[in-house]
This record gives structure tokens, sequence and C-alpha cells, in this order.
């Protein structure tokens, strides 16, 4: 299959592909800048599916229902296809302090999904506003910069589709000086 996607220069554009020293690591550059902050409620978030490795077209409602996204990223916020976000079953444990390489084996866990809505659809936001998600607290700021850092961590995936992991590592969050232009790193366990 093809694994190299372009979508233009708009908000939203997706790139994925074999990482030229390890075609078993993939890379993504996302642009989950919804249009900056103006424009941040009349655009989705961006979906991506980490098996086939395409962008899934779809809006925020569809993604309610839809089994074929992982991962969905707008502006700081990452949610899973799973609980309160989706109903494919993509939880995440972390293995802090470590990169993508060092990750072989997947945790015992524990795997949390998305749950920002309590029994009375109450919703839980993250810190600064956003979807309080099992990724609220992906990143740290930079002392001085106020700038996003992704932390080091691995997130390992149960797949959707339930055969085995994917092991995931978020390595930028910006382009140049723009923010939510995600770089992102995985592979297989």
């Amino acid at each position: 299959p093809q694994v190299s996607r372009r979508r233009g220069a708009q908000p939203g554009a997706v790139t994925i592909m074999p990482l030229p020293t390890d075609p078993n690591v993939y890379t993504a550059e996302i642009d989950a800048t919804a249009g900056g902050s103006m424009k941040y409620g009349e655009n989705p978030f961006v979906y991506i599916d980490l098996i086939q490795r395409n962008k899934v077209e779809i809006t925020d409602v569809q993604a309610e229902t839809n089994q074929g996204w992982d991962l969905g990223l707008k502006r700081w916020q990452v949610k899973l296809n799973s609980g309160d976000s989706g109903p494919a079953g993509v939880t995440v444990a972390r293995v802090p302090g470590k990169n993508l390489g060092e990750v072989t084996m997947a945790p015992a866990g524990p795997y949390e999904a998305d749950d920002y809505l309590d029994a009375k659809c109450v919703f839980a936001a993250d810190p600064i506003g956003g979807l309080g998600t099992a990724l609220s607290d992906w990143y740290d700021y930079e002392s001085g910069t106020s700038r996003i850092v992704p932390k080091k961590e691995v997130l390992v995936l149960k797949r959707r589709d339930g055969q085995g992991h994917i092991k995931v590592q978020i390595t930028s969050y910006y382009k140049g000086t723009t923010s939510a232009n995600y770089s992102l790193s995985w592979s297989y366990l």
C-alpha cells in the first residue's frame, strides 16, 4: 500500500512516510492548527489511522461512532478512539523516559481510555480548557519560552483490530515558530 500521503498546505494537512533509516518505523507531520486560534471552532480534529497509515476524512460527530481512526489531534489536544471519544477501544499505557527504539514490548498497563464526561455528561476539562483526555498531559512547558515540549515518553496503544500494540512518540509540536504542527513516529509491537 502507498504510505506517503500529502494533503495540501491547509489546516489538517498530513504527510506520512516510512523512516528512511528504518522502513518499520513511520513518521507523520500533522497540521493540527485548526486554522489558528481564531478559526479553532470551525475546524475538526485531524484523525489518523496508524494501521493503514493515513488521514481519516471524518467530522468530529462522525468520529464518535467511527472505528477507523486511532488518534485525533487539534491544537494541543490529543484524543484516542476509545471511551468518550470513540468506539474502537484504543487505550494507552505510557513508558516514561524512553525513546521509540528503546521500547521492545508492550507494558502490562495500566491502559487508559478517554474519559472526560461523567455519568451526568458533566465535562472534565484539561488545565487549559480542552478535552480532559487520557493524553491531556502529553507535554511540558519549556521554561522561559512557554513553548510546549513533548514529554520524553513512548505511548503504547492497544490496536483497535486486536492485533497487538502500536508504540508512538510525539517528537515535536512546532514547525518553525508555528504551534500545533505535530511530528510523531510509530511502529508496531
